[in-house]
This record gives structure tokens, C-alpha cells and sequence, in this order.
């Protein structure tokens, strides 16, 4: 018992900010997307957070969509949506997919 105040009294306070790479994202579009992007996310998205869109210049030259990492409400509505399983809560993002938060958010670094 005693332990585990001590542990409790002297463990390391969490940080008050992160690094912009390091802020977490509400969902994250990953692998199975490639190759398939499926606009059913994208008609779904309350706050048009997932893109290109097929009205984009840029959606025919990538092959998958992308969540905007500072848009996406954490709604969930893109994992009911996609019919191929792509978009994930990031805390639940299968380890082998785990780069796919950062091409998420390099996508919408990328076009600013």
C-alpha cells in the first residue's frame, strides 16, 4: 500500500501541451483505403472534414482520402460509412497501420 502512494505522490506530472505532431486525432483513414477511396465517408462527414473530394483538383492524383486532423468532431459517422474498413478511432488503429496518422495529417500540412 505504501508503494503505491508513493508512486501516486511522486510520478511525473503529464505535460500541459504537445508538439502539433503529437496531438492526437479524433479518426484516422488507413491502409484499406488505398487504391478504393470510397466517397461514402465523405458524404456522411458533418463537418466535410475528409477529403479530396471527387470535386477537387487533387482527388484523381492520391490513392486514398485523408481526415483532417483539425476538422474531424469525432462523430464516428466515416467508420459506419466505409465499406472497407479504412477509417479507425485512433486509439483503436491496428499498430500496422499506426504512420497513417501522421500521412493523415501530412496530407493537410502539405496544402497549406
Amino acid at each position: 500500500m505504501a508503494a503505491a502512494v508513493l508512486h501516486r505522490r511522486f510520478r511525473t506530472p503529464p505535460l500541459a501541451s504537445t508538439p502539433k505532431e503529437q496531438e492526437p486525432v479524433a479518426y484516422v483513414i488507413a491502409e484499406p483505403c488505398i487504391g478504393q477511396k470510397d466517397n461514402s465517408c465523405v458524404e456522411v462527414c458533418p463537418v466535410d472534414c475528409i477529403h479530396p473530394t471527387p470535386d477537387e483538383p487533387d482527388y484523381d492524383a492520391v490513392e486514398m482520402l485523408y481526415i483532417d486532423p483539425d476538422e474531424c468532431i469525432d462523430c464516428d459517422a466515416c467508420v459506419e460509412a466505409c465499406p472497407v474498413d479504412a477509417c479507425f478511432a485512433e486509439d483503436q488503429l491496428p499498430s500496422e497501420w499506426e504512420k497513417y496518422i501522421q500521412v493523415n495529417a501530412d496530407y493537410f500540412a502539405q496544402a497549406s
